[in-house]
């Protein structure tokens, strides 16, 4: 059960994304038959230059890597805003849903809100888990 920590990363800007942008993460494949990962969690980092620009961080589920289907913590909480144009990096740990290790596939995304994004508003999306056998089950 060795510990992967800062990996699959993707990072960028959201120059010229409109509100409503959808930046994804890499997909983490958690396993067909037997899971492949656990205790997953996305290390995130946005810094949100442009003045009134949100960043909205959310779960998504897949299994076919195509489809891509948000997914709600076990209370159902609605998605709040991770960052609004600061220009300070912000930057936190967020903890995968239960409900990921039912499926293929999971993914950590950013939707943008209420301006379009410049060269200065940054985000990068890492994940962090357990890389599992196959024999540990649910850990």
């Amino acid at each position: 059960m060795a510990i992967q920590y800062n990996v699959m990363g993707v990072s960028g800007n959201a120059n010229t994304l409109v509100a409503g942008s959808v930046i994804a993460g890499n997909s983490v494949d958690i396993g067909g038959n037997f899971q492949k990962r656990g205790n997953i969690t996305a290390l995130v980092s946005v810094t949100a230059a442009t003045s009134t620009i949100t960043f909205t961080g959310k779960w998504q589920v897949s299994n076919d890597k195509s489809t891509w289907v948000d997914i709600a913590g076990g209370n159902n909480a609605a998605n709040v805003v991770f960052a609004t144009g600061t220009a300070s990096i912000v930057t936190k740990v967020l903890d995968a849903p239960l409900g990921v290790y039912g499926w293929r596939y999971a993914r950590f995304v950013f939707v943008t809100g209420v301006a379009t994004g410049g060269a200065s508003d940054l985000y990068s999306i890492a994940y962090g888990f357990r890389m599992l056998t196959g024999a540990e089950g649910r850990v």
